[in-house]
C-alpha cells in the first residue's frame, strides 16, 4: 500500500524526505495525466516514491506556514530549502524554496535569495524579488537593485523596481533615476510607481515630469487622471 503524506501538521523530517525526492514532469505534465499510458507509470511511481504533485502540494503547505513558526524551527526548514534549491531540477519547486526563504529573518536565507537570483528561470527570479520585496535589509536591497538594473528579462526588471518600492528612499532613488530612462514603457511606469511611493510625491505616471523632478526642477504636483491611467495599463499590455 502506498505511503501516507499528512499535508497538516507538517513535520521537518517527513515532509523534508517529501520535498527532496522525486522529479519533475515538466511542461507537458497536465497533457500527461490525460493520457492512460502515463496514469498506469504514475501508479507504479507512487509506490517508488511522492509524485511532483505531492511535493508541490506540500512545498506549498509549507509556504502557507513558514512565517508563523519560531526561528529555531524556520532555521530546521531553512536546511531543507537549501537542499531544496540546489539539488531540485524543477524551477517550480525551486520557486517554491525561494518564497518560503523570504518569510525567513536568517542570513542564510539571504544568501539562498542572492544565488536563485541568477537562476536560469525567469519564474525563480522573479520570485527572488516577490520576495526580497518583503525584507528591509541592506544585503536584500542590494540583491534587488542589481535585478532591478541588469537583469536580462524585462518582466523581472519590472518586479524587481516594484519591490524597491518598499524600501526607504536613499539607494532607491538613485537608482530609479536609472531606470526610468529605460526604452521599456513598461519599466519607465513602473519606475514611475516606485518613484511615488519612496519619494511620496504625486505626479502620476508622467515619465518627463518625473525626469524634471530627478533633475532637480520645479514640478507641480498632479494626480493622474483616469485616462491616463487606462493608457497606461494599455501600454503594459502590449
Amino acid at each position: 500500500m502506498p505511503k501516507k503524506y499528512r499535508s497538516i501538521p507538517i513535520t521537518c523530517c517527513g515532509l523534508g524526505v517529501l520535498l527532496l525526492a522525486g522529479c519533475s514532469d515538466g511542461p507537458w505534465h497536465q497533457l500527461k495525466r490525460m493520457n492512460p499510458y502515463y496514469q498506469k507509470e504514475w501508479a507504479k511511481d507512487k509506490e517508488l516514491g511522492p509524485t511532483f504533485e505531492e511535493r508541490m502540494a506540500e512545498a506549498r503547505n509549507l509556504r502557507s506556514q513558514i512565517a508563523t513558526m519560531g526561528p529555531e524551527e524556520q532555521a530546521k526548514w531553512l536546511e531543507q530549502l537549501e537542499l531544496l534549491y540546489a539539488n531540485d531540477p524543477s524551477p517550480d519547486l525551486r520557486r517554491e524554496a525561494v518564497m518560503s526563504a523570504g518569510y525567513i529573518d536568517n542570513p542564510r536565507s539571504t544568501v539562498l535569495l542572492q544565488k536563485a537570483s541568477r537562476d536560469a528561470s525567469e519564474k525563480v527570479r522573479l520570485s527572488v524579488c516577490e520576495s526580497l520585496g518583503k525584507r528591509k535589509d541592506d544585503e536584500s536591497l542590494a540583491i534587488l537593485m542589481k535585478l532591478a538594473e541588469k537583469d536580462e528579462s524585462s518582466s523581472v526588471r519590472v518586479v524587481a523596481i516594484e519591490a524597491l518600492g518598499n524600501y526607504p528612499e536613499g539607494e532607491v532613488k538613485s537608482l530609479l533615476a536609472k531606470t526610468i530612462q529605460d526604452r521599456s514603457p513598461a519599466i519607465q511606469y513602473q519606475t514611475t510607481q516606485s518613484l511615488a511611493k519612496v519619494t511620496g510625491k504625486e505626479l502620476g505616471g508622467d515619465v518627463a515630469l518625473w525626469r524634471k523632478y530627478l533633475n532637480g526642477d520645479e514640478v507641480e504636483t498632479q494626480t493622474e487622471s483616469l485616462a491616463e491611467k487606462i493608457g497606461s495599463f494599455m501600454t503594459l499590455q502590449r
